[in-house]
């Protein structure tokens, strides 16, 4: 279960760092595509930026840094582990990882194992000073003062595959579809939206889109999870990841990377040129 969720991630997270790839270059490159130079050793699963660094979390070689817009990287002393997840509250950044959740308080110089240790960390959230840790088959972790001490929430035996926050709303991701709390995770509703394997969320203005791993389907609501209706993104591709890159959404899927224009999916190209 573990290694096929971390497969998932990988494929799903690769994908959303090329489209943030796509248009930033598109934007300031006049669409050309450039090497970077570092993050050796295993596949890129999960980004988080603070101001000018970004940080990248890999598959087997922890977290690298880049100062320059991502051209060049530095390993950080967190080399050995698997990193299924990054956010950062301010200047403080936790990754999530297979052997539970590490906190750094200054841009990754140094980093420290949090109390939620020895569990499998799928996804991370934050809503104000609240940090939200997904997991495999133990639900939700909560923490109030930047990740010193966890609780479990009432939503304890899912396996949380993504997490989205939304002013007082969480939604949680689960092999089971996508739950609700409007009470930071001390209790939990199931959606309609119930019978399907959600690998991602994104946000845009009020709507939330939920995309389903197990079908080609990307699901939207307007009225923050109480109903879902499907969007027509439909052929026969598995949806890996969502963003928001302005007004745009755009999926990662099996058969590349689809926008959608508020009516109608179709997919873009992506220059390959170096």
């Amino acid at each position: 279960m573990k290694k096929l969720l971390f497969n998932f991630w990988i494929k799903a997270l690769f994908l959303a760092f090329i489209i943030i790839c796509f248009t930033f270059i598109s934007e300031y490159c006049d669409a050309q595509w450039v090497q970077t130079n570092g993050i050796y050793g295993g596949q890129v699963t999960s980004f988080t930026v603070i101001d000018s660094l970004i940080f990248a979390g890999t598959e087997f070689n922890g977290i690298y840094i880049s100062t320059d817009g991502g051209k060049d990287w530095t390993q950080t002393i967190l080399r050995t582990y698997q990193i299924n997840s990054l956010v950062n509250n301010g200047s403080i950044i936790f990754a999530g990882t297979g052997e539970g959740i590490f906190r750094s308080t200054n841009y990754g110089q140094d980093w420290t194992q949090t109390a939620l240790n020895n569990i499998w960390i799928c996804s991370l959230a934050i809503s104000g000073n609240n940090i939200f840790a997904g997991t495999d088959s133990y639900g939700v972790y909560l923490s109030t003062n930047n990740g010193q001490n966890w609780t479990q929430t009432s939503l304890n035996n899912q396996t949380i595959l993504s997490l989205l926050t939304s002013g007082t709303y969480i939604f949680a991701g689960t092999d089971h579809g996508v739950y609700t709390s409007t009470n930071n995770g001390q209790n939990w509703m199931q959606t309609e939206l119930n019978n399907h394997r959600i690998f991602s969320f994104t946000l845009s203005g009020t709507n939330i889109f939920a995309g389903a791993f197990d079908t080609s389907i990307v699901y939207l609501s307007t009225n923050y999870g109480q109903n879902w209706i499907e969007t027509n993104l439909n052929n026969n591709c598995r949806i890996y990841s969502l963003v928001v890159i302005g007004t745009t959404i755009f999926a990662g899927t099996t058969d590349g990377v689809y926008q959608y224009n508020g009516t109608y999916w179709f997919p873009i190209a992506l220059s390959e040129q170096y």
